[in-house]
């Protein structure tokens, strides 16, 4: 596979697709509101998620050696870990975060070329970020919402 299909391709596709199942989840779920807020939802637990993952993949980074290469690459592959498991997990009942586990674990090692202890060091710090980050923006939105 071409270099570019893996920096940047495959991640934005992943994104893009993950985008589209959490909102289509929302409007299913609630109608075209909840596809809003479902969209709102996801690009602040998003912005949460990519500021505190940063900080998780350079204490990472720190502990295991390793390298993320070019920061904006970085970032959409983050984006697209964080986003496309997450909307698998919303949208499979029952078994959606086992694979949504699986996928954090594949997409990493693949997307950033890292060896398995590696990978296994990032998803729990990620899975770590990412409660923060869901926690928060439950909270956020239910203060908001009144």
């Amino acid at each position: 596979m071409e270099a570019d299909a893996k920096e940047v391709k495959v991640p934005a596709a992943l994104l893009i697709a993950g985008v589209v199942i959490v909102v289509a989840h929302g409007v299913w779920l609630a109608g075209p509101a909840g596809g809003v807020l479902m969209l709102a939802a996801l690009l602040i637990g998003l912005l949460i998620n990519l500021i505190v993952g940063v900080i998780g993949c350079l204490i990472t980074v720190r502990l295991v050696g390793s390298s993320f290469g070019f920061f904006w690459n970085a970032i959409l592959k983050l984006s697209a870990v964080i986003v496309f498991p997450f909307a698998v997990a919303i949208s499979i009942p029952v078994l959606g975060w086992v694979l949504a586990f699986g996928l954090y674990l594949g997409l990493l090692r693949w997307l950033f070329d890292l060896q398995w202890f590696e990978v296994v060091v990032l998803v729990v710090v990620l899975m770590l970020v990412d409660f923060f980050a869901r926690f928060a923006t439950t909270a956020l939105v239910a203060s908001l919402a009144g």
